[in-house]
């Protein structure tokens, strides 16, 4: 049985396999990415690797909001990404044969 951490985009609920996620970093501090798209936030630096943090609400074209303090750090095997999202919701389980 696996686990999916729940989060909320708009008024919305979605979730995201662990197994994709790295780690949940506490109110980590973005840095200024000139001429970025809205969508990007910024960087953060995650255990000394510089990490964009994507603002998905924005990506999906949902209304703008305050994000989680919170952002969800994904696994990097193509490349590294953290998303904001407008509220972490937490870790259910998840059957994946159902």
């Amino acid at each position: 049985m696996n686990q999916v951490l729940v989060f909320r985009i708009g008024d919305e609920l979605y979730g995201l396999e662990v197994t994709w996620i790295q780690e949940v970093a506490e109110a980590p501090k973005l840095h200024y990415i000139p001429r970025a798209p809205e969508f990007l936030l910024g960087a953060i630096n995650f255990h000394g690797n510089i990490v964009p943090v994507l603002d998905l609400g924005t990506f999906l074209g949902f209304d703008r909001r305050e994000n989680d303090l919170r952002v969800i750090v994904l696994t990097a095997k193509e490349c590294s990404l953290a998303l904001a999202t407008h509220q972490i919701r937490g870790f259910v389980p998840h059957d994946a044969e159902a």
